[in-house]
């Protein structure tokens, strides 16, 4: 139980997650009942996301604590969730068939068009509920029954290798594979099952992605996709996993990536080979290059495999459709993101901005992949190529042109009030502080591009006289008026300045008495220094050292007792180690 403790609290750092697993360590430490002790882990795990769940299922079965009876009731209690948050048993089991090629991908489904390749669950479960309707409905019902008798107390997933499980998977297999071969000959048909496709899969997404603006049309190619996988999974498979598992070993690097590459180029000619003696015109060998950009998200990979091959092959094709498509989708994700973000804050009187986690981490990997994605397409000569070139400069400019009028704006107007804001802080700093780290990563982006800044070019200028400004109106003291919480905001104003690197210490003077009061009266209150308030401090302390040490004759009282003040408060020592943090 203490490694199920420990992985919950070093994968989910969320409070709640925390404390509810040291109320079950609590409760698996004492005598609560079996009864209390199971309701502790129905109450974790329905905090967590379903593969966090499933790690604590196998942390449990490999769990050597010598409680045997209450790490079965853990057990059991685990599977009872994850077996009835998961109904659709049927649908899942066909699901497994396509498992080493699925992604849950938000920023694909921004594509404008289909990317070669790609599979998302959104597009399998309304595979799987045109497919049941039209090629196995009475099939669908039985697997169900049969697998609700299964389950019993084991894990859905342990279920799903038994012989009867595989034999209604198979069996389910086989009939799309009939139906799928029928509709492709027949034009009516095949039309058909693609426009109940994208009716269904249109409403699924926007049920999930309300923000979406634009969701392609999927067209004959993923039809096709999806039945090569029903037919040669099990002879793909093996190459699939080995690339893949070999992409997230190790480090990266320009070697590795390069090496990978050749492997790649040597494993699609093997299986192209493989494939043409089934006597079957199929080009599934293209999935292994496809799924390295669509699965792997090695795109630098994938760039050196297009220099090492003929650009004017079916695979050079394939990956660079699928190169462009998720450059153009990053590119689309990034604006909607921004904009459902920048829709809540103008609806506020104050334009306080309302981010939130989810959507912060949403644009931190959409802008990071972008980046991945800028050098690999450079790299591969796609930005010059005339087939792509124009797609992937209007999606830039696009993207440019809206951080620069609708974001970059907002994101001034908002630090303007947040350094303004001396006595409690603007409800928004910390979204303000992310949004500036946020334009100072994009423009980092426009360099690495080679493109000229713009408008956004006088941003970081702009922003330290400001800051200087800000600085100016926080050290200001009246008469008689307290102290407290001027150190407070300085820090604040520090966590502005670092985006764009500007470090605040520089900035307060020395000769400054009102700095030192301040410094001094935060140094003569009992709480701890921490963070960055022990950094600024002693960035300060540090400059009135080499201050006092150049003076011969006269040494500034005030700096000698603020040094005084930070030697009995045992900033000497950790000055140097901490300074470089600011």
């Amino acid at each position: 139980m203490v490694a199920i403790v420990n992985y919950l609290i070093i994968n989910h750092l969320r409070s709640e997650v925390v404390m509810q697993a040291h109320s079950l360590a609590v409760a698996w430490m004492g005598k609560m009942s079996d009864g209390r002790l199971k309701d502790q882990v129905l109450e974790l795990v329905t905090k967590l996301p379903p593969s966090s769940v499933s790690e604590v299922y196998r942390q449990i079965r490999r769990s050597g604590d010598a409680s045997a009876e209450k790490v079965d009731l853990v057990r059991q209690a685990v599977v009872q969730y994850l077996n009835t948050s998961r109904p659709h048993r049927a649908q899942r089991l066909f699901t497994e068939l396509f498992a080493p090629f699925l992604v849950s991908d938000p920023v694909l489904l921004r594509a404008s068009s289909w990317i070669p390749g790609v599979i998302q669950r959104l597009d399998l479960a309304c595979v799987w509920a045109v497919l049941g309707r039209q090629a196995f409905r009475t099939l669908t019902a039985e697997t169900q029954r049969a697998l609700d008798r299964l389950v019993g107390d084991q894990m859905m997933d342990e279920v799903f290798q038994s012989a009867e499980a595989l034999a209604l998977q198979n069996r389910m297999r086989l009939a799309a594979i009939r139906y799928l071969d029928e509709i492709c000959v027949t034009p009516e048909a095949f039309d058909g099952f693609l426009a109940g496709f994208n009716r269904i899969r249109h409403v699924e997404a926007r049920k999930s992605l309300p923000a979406i603006t634009e969701i392609a049309n999927d067209d004959h190619g993923f039809v096709e996709t999806i039945r090569d996988i029903l037919v040669y999974r099990k002879m793909f498979e093996p190459y699939l996993n080995a690339t893949l598992n070999g992409l997230r070993d190790g480090p990266r690097s320009d070697l590795e990536a390069s090496r990978r590459a050749d492997a790649l180029v040597a494993q699609v000619e093997e299986l192209r080979a493989m494939l043409e003696g089934s006597g079957r015109r199929t080009r599934f060998h293209l999935m292994l290059a496809l799924s390295v950009i669509n699965v792997g998200r090695r795109y630098d990979v994938a760039a050196l495999y297009l220099r090492r091959i003929d650009g004017e092959s079916e695979e050079a094709v394939a990956v660079t459709a699928a190169m462009v498509g998720h450059y153009l989708a990053c590119c689309q994700a990034i604006i909607e993101f921004l904009t459902a973000a920048l829709r809540i804050t103008e609806r506020l009187a104050d334009e306080s901005l309302q981010f939130g986690e989810e959507r912060r981490h949403e644009l931190e990997a959409a802008l990071g992949r972008l980046t991945d994605l800028v050098q690999a397409v450079a790299a591969c000569g796609l930005c010059e190529d005339p087939r792509t070139q124009e797609m992937i400069r209007l999606a830039w400019e696009r993207l440019s042109t809206f951080i620069a009028k609708r974001v970059a704006p907002l994101a001034m107007r908002r630090a303007s009030a947040a350094m303004s804001a001396r006595q409690q802080g603007a409800d928004d700093h910390d979204e303000v502080a992310w949004l500036l780290d946020f334009l100072a990563r994009w423009l980092q982006l426009l360099r690495l591009r080679g493109d000229a800044p713009g408008s956004l070019a006088d941003l970081p200028v702009g922003f330290g006289q400001d800051l200087r400004l800000a600085v100016q109106q926080a050290i200001r003291v009246e008469p008689k008026e307290p102290l407290e919480g001027r150190l407070a905001h300085l820090l604040r104003l520090d966590r502005l300045a670092a985006p764009f690197r500007y470090r605040l210490a520089p900035l307060l003077s020395l000769s400054s008495q009102n700095v030192v009061k301040i410094l001094m009266d935060r140094l003569g209150r009992p709480a701890p220094l921490e963070g960055r308030e022990r950094v600024l401090i002693s960035e300060v302390v540090d400059a009135a050292r080499k201050d006092v040490d150049r003076s011969r004759n006269w040494k500034s009282p005030e700096l000698v007792d603020l040094i005084e003040a930070a030697d009995t408060r045992g900033l000497r020592d950790r000055a140097d180690g901490q300074g470089a943090l600011a």
